[in-house]
C-alpha cells in the first residue's frame, strides 16, 4: 500500500559515472500474505483473527453476465452474511461466559435485523461495561443498609454521622486501599461548603518531608448516609493517589484505578464518578415574579430590594418566609433588668453589665430548679 514518493526538487545535478540502477519491480498485492493477529487475552485460548487485507486489495474477477443485453451482476453479500452472523454470535457467547451474563437478554431474537453499526455498538458496550455482581462478598459490609430507612445511621444521621464517617473510612481503607492510608487521617465537616460535597487537601512538609492529606465534607450537601458513603470513597481515591503513588492527577488514570477497584470490592456502591448530581436542599427559596425561576439559599441572605432575577431582571420574592422566633428566657431577663443593672454599674462598660446580668440569670435559674 505504500508508494515511494517522487522527489519534488528540480535542479541541475552533477553527472556521475555510476551505472544507472535497475528499477525494482513490485510484487503484486495478491501475492502478499494476510496479516494474522493472535489474542493476548488469557481466557481466549487458540483464537486467531485473520485479516481481510488480501481480499480487499485483490482485483475482483470478471463478473458474470446474465445475458448479452444485461450488465454484469454485482457480487452478492448473502454468502458472507451467514458467516459474519455466526462469528458475531460466537463472540457474544464468549463474552457471556467470560463476564458471567445471566440469560440471553443481551442477544437479539433475530440477529440479522441488526445492522453492522448496531452490532458493533453492542459489542463495545459489552466490553467496556461488563455485568456486575450486585452481591458484596466482603464480610461485615453494611453499605447496602445505608439506603434502608430503618437503619439507625439513616434515621438519626446528624447524631451518628461522626461515628459513621469513622466506620466507613476504616472499611474502605481495609477493603479497597489495603490499609495503606493512615488510620488517623483528618476527616472534618465544613459548614461553608455550599455546593461541593467534599474536598481533599494534599500537601507535603517543608524540605521534602512526608506527604499528608486531609478530607473535608460538606454539612449542607452530605446530609444523608448514602451521600456520605459515596462522597467519602471519592475523596479517599484522591488521597490515595497522592499518599500511595505520589501523583496529583485530579481525576486521571490513578484516580480511575482506585475508583474501579472500589466498585469491584463493593458492587453495591454506585459508579464512582467525577462530579456529584445531588439535589441540594435549601432552607430558603426565592422565585422570580416574571419567569418563575427559583433560587435556593441556605440562609436568608438575599436582599430582594437590591438584587433581581439574572434571567429576566424580574423581582424576587421569598417563597418560604422564616418563622419569627420566640425570645429566649435570657433575652427576656436582659430586657427587664438591663436598665437597673446599668444604673447600678454606672461608668462600667457594656461587657461588665452583661456579665453581671449573666451571673444574676444563672443564680436565678439555679434557685428555680432547686
Amino acid at each position: 500500500d505504500f508508494v515511494e514518493p517522487k522527489s519534488s526538487f528540480k535542479g541541475n545535478f552533477a553527472k556521475t559515472n555510476t551505472p544507472t540502477s535497475q528499477p525494482q519491480t513490485r510484487r503484486p498485492l495478491s501475492l502478499y500474505n494476510s496479516p494474522v493477529f493472535v489474542s493476548d487475552d488469557e481466557d481466549d485460548d487458540n483464537i486467531v483473527l485473520k485479516s481481510t487485507w488480501r481480499t480487499r486489495h485483490t482485483r475482483p474477477k470478471s463478473l458474470p453476465k446474465t445475458s448479452e443485453n444485461t450488465p454484469p451482476l454485482l457480487p452478492s453479500k448473502l454468502d458472507d452474511s451467514s458467516s459474519s452472523e455466526e462469528e458475531f454470535t460466537s463472540l457474544l457467547e464468549r463474552l457471556k461466559k467470560k463476564n458471567n451474563f445471566i440469560g440471553n437478554s443481551f442477544l437479539p431474537n433475530n440477529s440479522k435485523a441488526f445492522s453492522f453499526y448496531t452490532r458493533t455498538f453492542v459489542f463495545i458496550l459489552l466490553c467496556l461495561f461488563p455485568a456486575r455482581n450486585v452481591l458484596c462478598k466482603t464480610p461485615g459490609c453494611f453499605l447496602q443498609s445505608l439506603t434502608n430507612p430503618s437503619s439507625s445511621y439513616v434515621g438519626s444521621f446528624k447524631q451518628n454521622k461522626e461515628a459513621l464517617t469513622s466506620k466507613l473510612y476504616h472499611l474502605y481503607n481495609t477493603t479497597v486501599f489495603e490499609s495503606k492510608l493512615p488510620a488517623n487521617m483528618s476527616v472534618t465537616w465544613n459548614k461553608k461548603m455550599r455546593k461541593t460535597a467534599g474536598y481533599c487537601v494534599t500537601g507535603q512538609e517543608k524540605g521534602g518531608g512526608n506527604r499528608y492529606a486531609r478530607i473535608e465534607l460538606s454539612e449542607k450537601v452530605c446530609d444523608s448516609a448514602d451521600r456520605l458513603r459515596d462522597t467519602l470513597i471519592h475523596e479517599m481515591c484522591h488521597a490515595a493517589t497522592w499518599l500511595i503513588n505520589g501523583v496529583r492527577d485530579g481525576h486521571g488514570n490513578f484516580w480511575k484505578l482506585y475508583a474501579r477497584k472500589a466498585t469491584l470490592a463493593h458492587p453495591e456502591l454506585p459508579m464512582v464518578t467525577r462530579c456529584h448530581s445531588y439535589d441540594i436542599k435549601y432552607k430558603f427559596q426565592y422565585q422570580c415574579t416574571r419567569c418563575k425561576n427559583t433560587i435556593g439559599r441556605h440562609s436568608k441572605s438575599l436582599d430582594t430590594q437590591r438584587f433581581v432575577c439574572a434571567l429576566c431582571t424580574g423581582q424576587l420574592v421569598l417563597l418560604t418566609p422564616s418563622k419569627p422566633r420566640a425570645p429566649t428566657p435570657f433575652a427576656n431577663f436582659v430586657k427587664e433588668n438591663y436598665s437597673s443593672v446599668r444604673q447600678e454599674l454606672a461608668g462600667q462598660s457594656h461587657a461588665e453589665v452583661m456579665r453581671k446580668l449573666s451571673a444574676d440569670f444563672a443564680s436565678k435559674t439555679k434557685l428555680s430548679q432547686s
